[in-house]
């Protein structure tokens, strides 16, 4: 009997057994301003090259310029070295052409730099970034740097994390375990009615 127990209770844990949905690692950008929406998403935490330029770092991807496809670069703008204290926060460089200036204003998000070894010129190392989601207003510049715009014009910044997926049962784990506990349980029934 206490056989015939531990086989349904491997046959009641296969029943239980789900495929855990791995965390997401994507966020979500909308940025609104001046008529024009443009969406892009990056992922939550990533690696890239920190261009001395303006000390800047950029990524691209998919994503839509007031909902027609688009490639979309963002080029976002790191207060590291500070060679320039008056760069913009945010360049949005994409293709097709959108309207956004530079922007400026902050964007928070958590990151460290591993110095290059041998640098080039251009590049200072490699920076690691995460991003902090939430809504954030930034707005044009009136500096060398961007056209002037009297009074700036304001623009929202919203990161999201994309929706993660609900866990779903796995099928072949769920069959395999619970081939495993039937063919014990007939076994064990077997057995018994063979006993003398």
């Amino acid at each position: 009997m206490r056989k015939t127990l531990f086989a349904f209770a491997i046959l009641a844990s296969a029943l239980s057994i789900t495929l855990t949905a791995h965390a997401d690692t994507i966020d979500d950008f909308v940025l609104t301003g001046n008529g024009e929406t443009v969406t892009f998403s990056l992922p939550a935490t990533g690696v890239y090259t920190l261009h001395q330029h303006f000390d800047s770092f950029s990524a691209s991807g998919p994503g839509t310029i007031d909902g027609a496809p688009a490639t979309v670069g963002a080029t976002f703008y790191v207060p590291y070295f500070e060679i320039v204290q008056s760069a913009p926060d945010l360049t949005i460089d994409s293709n097709p052409q959108s309207n956004i200036p530079d922007l400026y204003g902050s964007i928070p998000y958590s990151w460290f730099v591993v110095p290059a070894e041998f640098p080039n010129p251009e590049d200072e190392g490699t920076f690691n970034v995460t991003f902090v989601p939430g809504t954030y207003q930034l707005q044009t510049g009136n500096t060398f740097f961007d056209h002037p715009f009297t009074p700036p014009l304001p623009f929202t910044l919203s990161i999201t994390p994309e929706t993660p997926i609900a866990p779903t049962p796995e099928p072949a784990s769920l069959i395999l375990l619970a081939t495993g506990a039937l063919g014990a349980i007939t076994t064990l029934k077997r057995r018994k009615s063979m006993a003398p």
